[in-house]
């Protein structure tokens, strides 16, 4: 779905920080400099101290953990393939305010606004016996101890930290029977295979680690699995999963070794826990599936999982964990890894360097630009393969092959700060979008692993790719990439494709707007007729960025019948709607199939109304025509009008009476603080 848009859960995730300053700091820089009043240059000292700043230890990686930000606060690489995190009992995987952790998940996508995702290889160290009658009892034919709902444990924030590449939590294990002092848990990655240290309280004699692929984040089905034991020290396996907003099924592969032998083991299914069992097969609808690990701790206290993930097969896996987790044979140990991941984090995080900004904005800043810097993620294995949108291996050969694509929420901005800070990883993003064009036949609107979901509306794809073609990173393929954006601005997926593309291209092609209407079928969650005002908006856009590629590649008149369709906005002007309260007059509204504006059941139409409008109404669309900024502002009235109308917008007025307090915007007829 989208990218989560609860403001105060994206940007003032905890206690302490001062949430005005987080929401506000960009536009008061903005209009500090316009109005003359921002700061003075730095000063040498100044500048000397800032570069002596470590980026990586600025970045607060629970900034979105509150309400419904949806990030995640464990460890990633940049575009990291393996993340490891916390999961409570919250869909996203953790919410700060959850009382429990139930296990240390290994996929996390962040910000995302749907349901169901990640969280896959759900694993927990935990004290307490294992057996019959036992904290995990292997007796109860229901197995009902090994469900990560009933054996979740409590935490605390206390000591809680998280960095870029780096996270540390504390449980308060109850069923620790030598002191009850709990387990302290720490987790770091790299971009293809991540660690965890549990360290065990002073006296505690025997630990256990629970290794669940039953469950993942909360309404994260998972439809199959199985886990395997290997030797003395190794756990691997494999499940499948459907997700995201109603997604397809994908497969995610697993390895788990430890820097030393377990001294026992065992499985457990839906029919209970079996001591000694090496292997275990979960099912879809039961939760229950698994393996324990038991380590001596007499003579250490601290035990260290490496693990690796693959979308391919177990090879993938394995090959992932020796690519990035070994280093001359041997498993690399916590700290090397957590050095090496928080030297990658730097590197990527100094791209930008930021003067003259307290901890709090710069805690915002880099924090930012590390949630910007984790998406999309690495989608191929150490030795180039990956599993393409086809569901056959395809090999990346001298490249890196991405996936996890939420066009709908970073067309505006993301992508082109990607493309100004690494111009090769562009280029291999814009062709990893190439290659699922050429296995699926239609390119995504939001691909999850390798599957479209078709989650979303308009035709985000076209200006993503077109910008990237801008700066410079589908050189060389240029020709296939106009094909492929060509097709979809002109056609609409057959029926048997897992594309849906732009569903709404019939009635827009031919009259200009897309058709408002909750009765349409779609592919997934959406279809774009089911938001047609925004829906329109969007395409619009799409056609004036592609008419630019179509201009600069020499065909003209590609060009001048996209930049036509371009003025399809007005289609969904209405000169004639007004806000009573605010005393503006001209607002998009959707249209309905026989070309009329759509009138409501009850009452008047109302410009602060979301009925036709994806997660948004009238009031926040209207802005969405950067391709005729001149056009909108006539539109609008007049350069005057849109300008009290944008101050309306933002609350200019309150902002300026007090520039510290927490910023409101006209969002629909509601304040969004």
């Amino acid at each position: 779905m989208a990218m989560a848009r609860d403001g105060e859960a994206a940007l003032g995730a905890r206690p302490g920080f001062r949430r005005g300053v987080l929401l506000c700091a960009g536009l008061l820089a903005c209009a500090a400099v316009m109005a003359g009043t921002a700061p003075a240059p730095a000063t040498a000292s100044s500048k000397a101290a800032a570069s002596s700043r470590d980026p990586a230890r600025d970045v607060d990686t629970f900034i979105g953990t509150q309400g419904e930000g949806n990030t995640f606060p464990g460890a990633s690489a940049p575009f990291g393939l393996v993340q490891v995190s916390p999961i409570t009992d919250h869909y996203a995987g953790y919410r700060y305010d959850d009382p429990k952790i139930r296990g240390f998940g290994h996929s996390f996508v962040s910000g995302a606004g749907c349901w169901a995702q990640g969280g896959q290889v759900a694993v927990l160290p935990v004290t307490g016996s294992i057996g019959p009658g036992g904290d995990f009892d292997t007796a109860d034919p229901k197995a009902a101890s090994f469900d990560y709902r009933k054996y979740a444990t409590p935490y605390t924030h206390a000591g809680e930290a998280g960095e870029a590449g780096y996270y540390r939590v504390h449980l308060l294990d109850a069923r620790d029977r030598d002191g009850g002092r709990g387990i302290d848990v720490e987790a770091t990655a790299l971009t293809r295979a991540a660690a965890e240290r549990y360290t065990f309280a002073p006296g505690t004699t025997t630990g256990h680690v629970l290794v669940n692929v039953g469950q993942a984040n909360e309404k994260h089905e998972v439809v199959g699995s199985v886990v395997e034991v290997v030797g003395d020290r190794v756990v691997q396996g494999k499940l499948v999963t459907n997700s995201f907003c109603g997604g397809a099924q994908y497969t995610t592969w697993f390895r788990i070794e430890f820097d030393r032998p377990f001294k026992a083991f065992g499985t457990w299914d839906k029919d209970g826990g079996v001591p000694g069992s090496r292997r275990s097969v979960g099912v879809q609808w039961d939760v229950a599936n698994g393996a324990w690990l038991d380590f001596d701790l007499d003579g250490a206290r601290s035990v260290t999982a490496t693990s690796a993930i693959s979308h391919v097969d177990a090879d993938g896996a394995r090959r992932n964990l020796d690519a990035d987790g070994r280093r001359d044979g041997k498993l690399l140990s916590f700290d090397a890894m957590r050095a090496q991941a928080q030297d990658a984090w730097r590197r990527e995080l100094a791209s930008i360097r930021v003067e003259g900004a307290g901890d709090a904005d710069r805690a915002v800043f880099y924090t930012a630009l590390y949630h910007a810097l984790l998406q999309p993620m690495t989608g191929s294995d150490a030795d180039g393969r990956y599993r393409g949108y086809d569901d056959l291996v395809h090999r990346a050969d001298g490249w890196t092959y991405y996936e996890y694509f939420s066009l709908w929420d970073t067309y505006r901005s993301q992508n082109q700060l990607l493309a100004m800070l690494r111009p090769q990883r562009a280029r291999d993003i814009a062709r990893s979008m190439l290659a699922i064009h050429a296995q699926m036949g239609w390119l995504p609107r939001w691909g999850y692993a390798n599957f479209e979901t078709n989650v979303m509306t308009g035709d985000p794809v076209t200006p993503w790719l077109v910008d990237l073609w801008r700066f410079g990173a589908l050189q060389g393929r240029e020709r296939e990439a106009w094909d492929a954006l060509w097709q979809n601005a002109n056609g609409r997926p057959p029926a048997m494709s897992r594309a849906q593309g732009r569903a709404g291209n019939d009635t827009y092609l031919a009259d200009g707007f897309v058709p408002y209407g909750r009765a349409y079928p779609s592919k997934g969650m959406d279809a774009d007729q089911h938001h047609g005002g925004s829906a329109t908006l969007e395409y619009a856009l799409a056609d004036c960025a592609l008419s630019q590629m179509a201009a600069g590649l020499g065909e003209t008149s590609a060009a001048a019948a996209l930049r036509g369709r371009a003025g399809n906005w007005r289609r969904v002007w209405d000169a004639g709607v007004r806000d009573p309260s605010l005393d503006f007059q001209g607002f998009p509204r959707p249209r309905i199939e026989d070309g009329s504006f759509f009138v409501p059941t009850h009452g008047a139409y109302s410009p602060r109304s979301d009925q036709g409008f994806h997660e948004g109404t009238a009031w926040q669309y209207q802005w969405l025509v950067q391709d005729d900024v001149p056009g909108l502002v006539v539109a609008m009235g007049g350069l005057d009008a849109a300008r009290a109308r944008l101050d309306a917008f933002f609350a200019y007025d309150a902002l300026a009476a007090d520039p510290q307090g927490r910023c409101t915007g006209q969002l629909g007829g509601r304040a969004v603080q």
